[in-house]
């Protein structure tokens, strides 16, 4: 008789078993992907919201209101990721017998969050314009820096990891959290191209035009993903 070794994995997962299995929530982890991809985007949404309380004590101590607002953002960003479980652990309990049900929320989820990102985009747009015209955000350490360039790796890496995910399964759950991801890098890339360059140089002249253009773009990025998803979603709520 052949005896199949058990992997890592295996083991892994009979811990879990032997653990959690009794709670409902792991079940209905262990039966969808979805939910289970979002569990482990709770994770993820811890490790933002520690990077937001790093920003918002450098912002308290050297009286920053730039790394302040950065930190907020991610908060919002992260309790997005978290409404988004909670929400869909809702819709499948209690619509999963009635796809075409289950499929019209899922695309109202997709919808909110579409809409939620532009009052998002414009008050980034009015802070990088009152910023970056009138006020010099606080002088930077290299602590810092280094510690917003690791952050916006992991942030680019796991956005791309995300949109190769939703590209393959095609869900508007899934969707949905890889567009917030995709938001947290391009807010991630403007706030660490502010600190380089405040860090180890100074926002005048050219650096200060190249900040509010790149920007600029992040903000029209942002926009265009939002009008993207509420034009997406509207379509198809109407034909259904």
């Amino acid at each position: 008789m052949l005896v199949i070794p058990m992997t890592i994995n295996d083991k892994f997962n009979n811990v879990l078993d032997k653990y959690f299995y009794k709670y409902s929530w792991y079940q209905l982890a262990k039966k969808d992907y979805i939910i289970r991809t979002l569990i482990y985007a709770i994770f993820g949404a811890f490790i933002t919201i520690c990077f937001a309380v790093f920003n918002g004590a450098y912002g308290i101590i050297y009286k920053s209101i730039w790394y302040g607002i950065f930190a907020i953002y991610y908060i919002i960003l992260s309790t997005q990721k978290v409404l988004l479980l909670i929400f869909y652990r809702h819709i499948y309990k209690k619509y999963n017998k009635d796809t075409i049900i289950l499929e019209r929320k899922k695309l109202i989820i997709y919808l909110l969050n579409g809409i939620l990102f532009i009052p998002l985009t414009i008050t980034l747009s009015i802070i990088i314009s009152i910023f970056f015209t009138k006020y010099n955000p606080s002088t930077t350490s290299t602590i810092l820096a280094i510690a917003i360039a690791t952050y916006t790796f992991y942030k680019i890496t796991l956005a791309i990891f995300n949109i190769r995910k939703a590209n393959i399964i095609k869900d508007n759950i899934l969707q949905t959290l890889r567009n917030i991801n995709l938001v947290e890098a391009i807010i991630s890339i403007v706030l660490l191209t502010n600190t380089l360059i405040t860090t180890f140089g100074t926002l005048k002249g050219d650096m200060r035009i190249i900040t509010i253009i790149l920007g600029f773009i992040a903000c029209i990025s942002i926009f265009t993903l939002s009008i993207y998803m509420i034009t997406k979603a509207s379509k198809k709520l109407k034909n259904n």
